[in-house]
């Protein structure tokens, strides 16, 4: 097997059995899942579509990059009920190089994507602050 990133051959398999002591931090939270390992084919082994105790993936000893399929599956889901809504710029894009701005207070980008659909080009992107002028539009997730 060789890295999906880097392409070198040092790639590690690791299992481990965590039936004690697997904890999960999840992103944009304070939420923490303990117990059985995630039932995920990237992350945890099934037995029978059952979570295991099993954590089981490949890793490159060269650049760090754990190999396998992204975004992981489930992973929108997880961002509509537990992620804090962040601000995204999205940019209107019509003839002639013009362009106009909007912000938006949301979870993820496809919620931003949903409402500025139209006619215009829209380029969405997420932005650490708007300028302290603008109307920051929130969003309701569904």
């Amino acid at each position: 097997m060789k890295c999906q990133s880097c392409g070198h051959a040092c790639v590690a398999a690791i299992s481990a059995d965590c039936w004690k002591n697997f904890g999960i931090k999840w992103p944009g939270s304070d939420r923490v899942q303990k117990g059985k390992v995630l039932p995920h084919e990237l992350i945890g082994l099934r037995e029978g579509g059952v979570p295991s105790n099993f954590l089981n993936f490949h890793y490159c000893l060269m650049c760090g990059q754990i190999q396998g399929e992204w975004p992981v599956k489930g992973a929108d889901k997880y961002l509509r009920e537990f992620a804090e809504k962040r601000v995204w710029q999205a940019l209107f894009i019509g003839g002639e190089g013009t362009w106009t701005a909007e912000y938006y207070l949301a979870k993820t980008i496809e919620e931003v994507l949903a409402v500025t659909r139209g006619p215009m080009d829209v380029i969405v992107r997420s932005c650490d602050e708007p300028p302290e002028d603008v109307e920051v539009k929130e969003l309701v997730s569904s």
